[in-house]
């Protein structure tokens, strides 16, 4: 008897949780709606781009020292 009661409550706790998740994705998608999904999307395009920009700088800058290095060895 005591573990259906436990059951029980952990199942109630569950529910409520639900319910806010449910309830603060109803005031999200409602309240801030299309400007705030919009807003959200151009910020992360912008910070891919940035991301991309900079990985793409540290990429050149190794393929620019392992040519320094080859060069380098060359020498000796």
């Amino acid at each position: 008897m005591h573990i259906t009661n436990i059951l029980a409550e952990a199942a109630s706790k569950v529910i409520d949780h639900t319910d806010k998740i449910d309830k603060i994705y109803e005031l999200m998608t409602n309240t801030l709606g299309f400007k705030f999904m919009l807003g959200l999307m151009i910020i992360t395009a912008v910070l891919c781009v940035v991301i991309f920009q900079r990985q793409k700088k540290i990429a050149q800058n190794q393929v620019d020292l392992a040519k320094v290095m080859e060069r380098l060895l060359e020498k000796k």
